[in-house]
């Protein structure tokens, strides 16, 4: 079967009504409502009498209580945008609350997009606002991302608490050390003795395989080590040595500064 030309009895409401997407006619420049499809008063929650004709931002309005709150900005610009360019302008996803049964505004997210229809002469004549409710989808991600930030902050907080356990581990270890070390000299009545011991104690504290302590001697050419603490295996130091082993800055240093 062939058409026999175009056909004037398509329903177009019945059209406009039957497609999944929530649509909205607007006309400028006040961008008044003119027709809104089912699946529109669904995902709003309205109706067509408390709608049609009426300006869009009237029954759709900011939530006043939101400082923040830039939906009406932000799809005005987009529509003086189609009207400028008479081109269709995709928005990025927006919130936008609307009104709930009880008058509360309740968060909302959608993604727009809004496109010319065109009259005989060119101009911009109607808007098509189509939109995309995207709230579900955006509580998930902002649950995700809550989630994430919980899971960072709880493993700063265990670094944190790890680092001021160490802190206070070596902060107890260096007290229980100084302690022992006062327990220790405090009965010594010898000098060298004294030094010995806290050489000793030191080495063994450091785990090193040789502490030492040493003083110049009055010439200023050589110096002494009078104590040590060697690891097992290991022969002393004491004894007396030249300050040549470390250079003429060295063997200078002691002399300038005595």
């Amino acid at each position: 079967m062939v058409a026999s030309g175009p056909r004037n009895d398509i329903p177009f409401q019945a059209l406009f009504d039957a497609s999944p997407t929530p649509l909205l006619v607007l006309a400028p420049p006040n961008w008044t409502i003119i027709a809104a499809n089912e699946a529109r008063l669904r995902v709003t929650g309205t109706s067509r009498d408390h709608q049609i004709g009426r300006p869009l931002f009237d029954v759709f309005p900011d939530d006043p209580d939101d400082p923040q709150a830039d939906g009406v900005a932000n799809l005005t610009a987009s529509l003086e945008r189609v009207m400028k360019t008479r081109s269709a302008d995709a928005m990025t996803v927006q919130r936008y609350d609307l009104r709930d049964p009880t008058g509360q505004f309740v968060q909302r997210w959608w993604t727009p997009i809004n496109t010319p229809v065109l009259g005989e002469e060119g101009a911009v004549e109607y808007i098509i606002h189509r939109l995309e409710d995207v709230t579900e989808l955006m509580k998930m991600r902002g649950e995700a991302e809550a989630r994430d930030q919980i899971a960072r902050d709880q493993q700063a907080i265990i670094e944190t608490l790890r680092a001021t356990e160490l802190a206070l581990r070596e902060s107890a270890e260096r007290l229980h050390f100084f302690r022992a070390l006062e327990e220790r000299l405090f009965a010594c009545a010898d000098a060298y003795e004294a030094m010995r011991i806290a050489t000793e104690m030191l080495g063994q504290k450091l785990g090193v395989s040789r502490c030492a302590y040493a003083d110049v001697h009055e010439d200023g050419d050589k110096f002494w080590i009078r104590n040590d603490y060697n690891a097992p295996r290991m022969q002393s130091s004491a004894g007396a040595y030249s300050l040549d082993l470390f250079g003429p800055r060295c063997r200078n240093g002691p002399a300038s500064h005595e």
